[in-house]
C-alpha cells in the first residue's frame, strides 16, 4: 500500500511540474499574448468588446485581410468601439462625395454606369443637381447592371447616356475597356479613385494620357492592394486629390462662369434693420425710370385642344410663372410629379417654346394659358 501511495504522489507531482513548464513557456515565447495571425475576426471581436488593456492614444487606421477585401478598422479613443467598411465601400463613399463636389461646383461627372464606383460618381452628381452623362458597353436601351436601373432612369432624365454600340446590343467583358477612351475623350480630366494594378481604370488613365487629358487620382493607403495603381499614378506625376476643387482650381481661369468653390463666401447679406432706411435713402436719390411695356405673351388656349400636350406637361405649365423662375424641384413639389417626369416635360416644354431656363434649373413659363 505504501509503494501505490508513493506511486499515486511522484505521478501528480510530475503533472503539476509539467503544467508549470507549459506556463513559463507561455509567459517567455508569448504563444498566447496575442490573437493568432491567421483568424483576423478573433482580434477584431476582441477589440470591439473592449478587451485590449491599453487605450489607444489617437484614432488608428488598419487594413487587415478579411475574405476578399481588405477591411478597414478603426478604433476611437473617445468609445474605444470598433466600425468596419470594406475598402470598396470606403472607395464608393468617396466617389460619390468627390462626384457632389465636381458636379455642385460647376463641373460635368461623366463616368460608365458600372457598379460600383461609376455608379457613386454619378449618385453624387446627381444629388448635387449637376449634370452627368453615361457611356455605356451596350446599347442605350440595354440597363446594365440591372441593379441601377433606377441611376439609369435618373440619367436618362437629368443627364445624357452614350453608346457607341447599336440598339439591344448585350455588353459583353470586351466593351468595356474599348469605351474607355470616349470617356476620356469627353473629359478635360480623368479622376482614377481606386486602381489595383491591373484595372479597367488604369487603362482609362492610359488612353487619357494619350489623348493629351490631364490624370488625377485619390491616395490610398500603401498596404491596400486597390490602391496599389492610384498611388502609383500620383508617383509618376498624377494630380493629387482630396477634393473637389484640386482639380477645378486649375480650370477656373478658362471657364470662370461655370466654376466656383463651394467654400468661396458670397457678399453679405444686409441686416434687416438697416433695409428700410437704405431702401428710402435709394428711392429718394434714385432717378425715376420709365416704366417697359412688356409685349403680350402669347396665347395657348387648352379648352378645347391640348395641342399634343401631356397631362404632365399641362399640369407643369399651370405651376409655372411668367415673371418668377421656379426651381424644378418647387416644381415636382407642387405639380405633386417626381423628378423625373418634371424634368422630362420641362425638356420638351422648352423645346416647343412653351417655357424657358432662366439661370441654373429655374424656369418660366412664356405663354399664357387657357384651361
Amino acid at each position: 500500500m505504501k509503494k501505490i501511495l508513493a506511486m499515486i504522489l511522484a505521478l501528480v507531482m510530475a503533472l503539476a511540474l509539467v503544467a508549470c513548464g507549459n506556463q513559463a513557456t507561455t509567459s517567455e515565447g508569448g504563444a498566447t499574448s496575442e490573437p493568432d495571425a491567421s483568424t483576423p475576426s478573433s482580434s477584431a471581436d476582441a477589440s470591439a468588446e473592449g478587451t485590449d488593456s491599453a487605450e489607444p492614444t489617437e484614432t488608428e487606421a488598419k487594413f487587415l485581410p478579411g475574405g476578399g477585401s481588405n477591411i478597414v478598422y478603426v478604433i476611437t479613443p473617445a468609445t474605444s468601439n470598433a466600425f468596419f467598411a470594406t475598402e470598396a465601400e470606403v472607395a464608393k463613399a468617396a466617389a460619390e462625395e468627390l462626384g457632389y463636389q465636381l458636379a455642385k461646383e460647376g463641373a460635368v461627372v461623366v463616368s460608365g454606369l458600372a457598379r460600383g464606383i461609376d455608379g457613386a460618381s454619378h449618385r453624387g452628381a446627381l444629388r448635387a443637381g449637376g449634370f452627368t452623362a453615361a457611356v455605356l458597353g451596350g446599347g442605350v436601351d440595354v440597363v446594365y447592371p440591372a441593379e441601377n436601373r433606377r441611376l439609369y432612369e435618373d440619367i436618362a432624365a437629368t443627364g445624357v447616356l452614350l453608346s457607341e454600340y447599336p440598339p439591344e446590343t448585350e455588353p459583353m467583358g470586351s466593351h468595356f475597356p474599348v469605351r474607355n477612351r470616349i470617356l476620356s475623350g469627353l473629359s478635360l480630366a480623368v479622376l482614377v479613385v481606386e486602381a489595383p494594378e491591373r484595372s479597367g481604370a488604369l487603362i482609362t488613365a492610359n488612353t487619357a494620357l494619350e489623348q493629351g487629358r490631364d490624370v488625377f487620382a485619390v491616395p490610398g493607403p500603401i498596404d491596400a492592394p486597390n490602391s496599389r495603381g492610384s498611388n502609383r499614378l500620383i508617383r509618376d506625376g498624377a494630380g493629387l486629390v482630396t477634393c473637389g476643387w484640386d482639380i477645378l482650381e486649375g480650370y477656373r481661369s478658362r471657364f470662370p462662369h461655370r466654376l466656383r468653390p463651394s467654400s468661396e463666401n458670397l457678399p453679405p447679406v444686409p441686416e434687416q434693420d438697416s433695409l428700410p432706411a437704405q431702401r428710402a435713402e435709394e428711392s429718394s436719390t434714385a432717378k425715376p425710370e420709365k416704366k417697359e411695356t412688356l409685349p403680350a405673351l402669347p396665347v395657348l388656349d387648352l379648352t378645347a385642344d391640348t395641342a399634343g400636350l401631356t397631362d404632365d406637361q399641362i399640369r407643369i405649365l399651370q405651376v409655372l410663372t411668367t415673371d418668377a423662375p421656379l426651381l424644378t424641384d418647387d416644381v415636382a413639389e407642387r405639380a405633386d410629379l417626381p423628378i423625373r417626369r418634371v424634368l422630362s416635360a420641362l425638356t420638351v416644354l422648352e423645346i416647343d417654346g412653351y417655357a424657358t431656363q432662366h439661370g441654373a434649373r429655374r424656369f418660366v413659363r412664356t405663354v399664357e394659358i387657357r384651361l
